[in-house]
């Protein structure tokens, strides 16, 4: 999957089709979305392009879903919200693996768009909570298909968390993404389904940092991919991630600290929270930059370097 701007296709784009000798080019989406311009300037190296693209995204994601379904027939289907990608993104990996067809809805009410397939498909998930596709809207789709099941949460990342472990990863390796900005999580969940991964959706809070490092520890996750640059997950956040992995502490009990750790990053180390060290280290006023001796239930741990 690559992407284009609303204005041009990029050189780095072209030269990527290059690269993987490809010879067919699928467009997905309107002339709003991907301009006929650049449909043009695929045509003239020499590339067969086709697009699939409706008059609003409800209708592609239809086309998208009755090209899949006469490609590999009829199975189990997904309904997000055609408002919110976090959803989507959450569920694209799984979807990817077992080439099932991700449809899009409103929140309130089961859009037209998807009436036309439940004729063909009669197992459904709704990925999201009543906010984003609500109970009225599923009690539309069940009374027109067989099956229907939803995977809720309070929020995205914790919707994100439950589709891992209801479908599962086939290794410990998880590809981490911001789950505020789509571009390259969407990307990335590509290669997230050929590999039987998926998508962790992380953002720059406490909260939801604490929660991604809970799950990735219940549930042995020690291979981490970053989608994006600094601005999208900041390196401090990809830290945290390192120190999942990798316990920075001595026999004698000293932490070695390095440029961009922190102290959540310290307290994720022994299995802690910032919260639970904060608490030991009460004589420390500023953790950001405290030169004083940091104290766990177990090991007498030091500053050898100063957080930067």
């Amino acid at each position: 999957m690559l992407l284009v701007n609303g204005t041009r296709i990029d050189s780095e784009t072209l030269n990527e089709i290059s690269r993987l000798k490809a010879s067919k080019v699928i467009i997905l989406g309107g002339p709003n979305s991907v301009p006929e311009h650049i449909s043009t300037t695929l045509k003239n190296r020499g590339l067969s392009v086709r697009r699939i693209a409706g008059q609003t995204r409800y209708d592609t994601s239809r086309m998208i879903a009755e090209e899949l379904i006469s490609l590999r027939g009829p199975s189990t289907a997904h309904l997000v919200n055609g408002d919110a990608y976090a959803d989507a993104v959450s569920i694209s990996a799984v979807a990817g693996r077992y080439q099932q067809p991700i449809l899009l809805t409103r929140a309130n009410e089961l859009h037209p768009e998807v009436n036309r397939i439940t004729s063909t498909v009669q197992d459904w998930r709704i990925i999201g909570g009543p906010d984003s596709v609500s109970a009225t809207t599923e009690a539309q789709l069940r009374n027109r298909v067989t099956n229907v099941s939803r995977l809720t949460g309070r929020d995205r990342y914790e919707v994100n968390k439950r589709v891992l472990s209801h479908w599962g990863l086939r290794n410990n390796k998880v590809y981490v993404g911001s789950g505020t900005a789509f571009a390259d999580v969407l990307t990335g969940s590509v290669i997230a389904s050929r590999e039987g991964s998926g998508v962790l959706l992380l953002s720059n809070r406490d909260r939801d940092i604490d929660s991604a490092i809970t799950y990735s520890k219940d549930n042995k996750l020690d291979h981490f991919v970053i989608l994006g640059g600094t601005v999208t997950i900041p390196t401090s956040t990809a830290n945290v991630l390192k120190n999942i992995v990798i316990n920075r502490v001595h026999t004698n009990g000293v932490y070695t600290v390095e440029r961009g750790d922190t102290f959540r990053s310290i307290a994720t180390s022994f299995g802690h929270t910032s919260f639970q060290l904060s608490q030991w280290n009460t004589h420390i006023k500023d953790i950001n930059s405290s030169f004083a001796p940091l104290r766990t239930p177990f090991y007498p741990l030091h500053h050898k370097d100063y957080l930067d």
